[in-house]
């Protein structure tokens, strides 16, 4: 598990390794690319478009489930919602990561 680039239909090709508005002074594996790389290997798909004033992904979906006006994408690593985007937070090894369908 590593920090990459992420190509997505909607957002294009961008990294995505924690250095995303300098939240980490090195490349490294981002929740973001967990899902990437979870995504690759589970053979669903995803797609996000891309903020360049947040440098970071909007995930709008994951195989067939999109957001609504009032159910979005949530981001939680170890069961704790994040404070910022998925190519800003940084996991280790063993961490859980888990992107949580309506994750109020």
């Amino acid at each position: 598990m590593l920090g990459r680039n992420i190509t997505t239909e909607s957002g294009g090709t961008h990294h995505c390794d924690g250095t995303n508005l300098n939240s980490y002074p090195t490349p490294g594996p981002t929740a973001t690319s967990a899902l990437a790389d979870a995504a690759d290997r589970g053979h669903f798909t995803l797609d996000g478009t891309f903020y360049s004033q947040y440098d970071d992904f909007f995930i709008r979906r994951v195989d067939k489930e999109q957001p609504t006006i009032t159910k979005f994408w949530g981001l939680l690593i170890n069961f704790n919602k994040t404070k910022v985007g998925g190519c800003q937070t940084g996991v280790e090894l063993n961490d859980e990561v888990l992107i949580a369908f309506d994750a109020s």
